[in-house]
């Protein structure tokens, strides 16, 4: 187990290769930028920013909703509640996710969701304009094709879909924010090995002030509200949702826990379900539940330590690979 913890650090301590051009000024990045050009530079960043955030907070989001899944298939099943969901070596009735639209946010989203989400290439399709330039993807197993929708804001939306099930983080800056320190030269990937960026792009993280961007608080609480409907679609009961909600989000959570009347004002039969929230109307408001998530210093701590977990588990099988590596050898 030593060894394990060695190689881990060594995954996420590792310098990175030398860059020989650093010190030749005229092959850097800005060598060919005007003054005038040379003061939108910040903008760089910002992109870069904003597309790792994005790509983790939805990498989050499948892997806790295919748990929740998982979890589901325990609960309804008695005769397997003694096993670990997680030792399941082929997980059933996982999340199916859709892209639409696979340009440089796309892409990077769906290679993070098969690398840290995952999630398995015949479940996830990719709609684009120019599906024969994802070879990478398809050669994956990655069904891409090109049926794009044409208008993707909330409101078009839920007509279109006839659905208020829609999350849609609302992300911030300050004028001063591209002073924060922030490697913009890594992939998505690569940028997610690093615990600190992670936290960096967790709604509700400690470090949130550190980021170039900052995502609003609400949208962990409209997170929260989704993984509830998703709890509902698949029928289970108020105490059961509560159950899966404290194992999944908050890591079997034993104390300071969100309860019933949390969500709803009026405390009906437990054995009964939930209703379905419109979560356009959850961010539009103020509720008990987002109080909590921000004052609970316990709750958002153990909130903030899940987040972290979606991604450190990749490092962790990373480790565990190179140690069977070097067992074989």
């Amino acid at each position: 187990m030593d060894l394990v913890q060695r190689l881990k650090q060594k995954v996420t301590t590792e310098p990175p290769p030398v860059d020989i051009t650093e010190n030749l000024q005229t092959l850097q990045f800005e060598s060919a930028l005007t003054e005038e050009e040379k003061a939108l530079l910040h903008l760089r960043y910002r992109s870069h920013a904003l597309t790792v955030t994005a790509c983790a907070q939805a990498t989050y989001f499948a892997v806790v909703l295919n748990e929740a899944r998982q979890l589901r298939r325990q609960i309804k099943s008695p005769q397997k509640k003694t096993a670990k969901i997680m030792q399941d070596r082929e997980p059933k009735d996982q999340v199916k996710v859709g892209i639409l639209g696979c340009g440089r946010l796309g892409s990077q989203l769906a290679h993070c969701l098969l690398t840290y989400g995952g999630v398995r290439p015949k479940d996830l399709k990719v709609s684009t304009r120019r599906p024969e330039t994802l070879e990478y993807l398809q050669s994956k197993g990655v069904d891409c094709f090109y049926d794009n929708i044409n208008t993707y804001t909330t409101k078009k939306l839920k007509q279109l879909l006839l659905t208020s099930n829609i999350i849609h983080p609302e992300f911030t800056w300050r004028d001063d924010s591209h002073t924060n320190t922030w490697d913009c030269t890594l992939n998505v990937n690569a940028a997610l090995e690093n615990p600190d960026t992670v936290e960096m792009t967790c709604p509700i993280g400690f470090k949130k002030s550190e980021s170039i961007i900052c995502t609003n608080e609400k949208f962990a609480e409209q997170m929260l509200f989704a993984f509830m409907n998703w709890c509902t679609q698949l029928q289970l009961t108020k105490v059961e949702t509560l159950d899966v909600i404290h194992s999944v989000l908050f890591q079997d959570l034993m104390e300071d826990k969100l309860k019933e009347e949390d969500f709803i004002k009026r405390k009906d039969n437990l054995a009964g379900m939930f209703p379905r929230f419109d979560l356009v109307k959850v961010f539009q408001v103020k509720t008990p539940v987002q109080r909590k998530l921000v004052e609970d210093e316990h709750l958002r701590k153990t909130f903030v330590q899940k987040y972290l977990s979606v991604f450190d588990t990749y490092i962790k099988q990373r480790a565990q690979a190179l140690l069977s590596g070097i067992a074989d050898n």
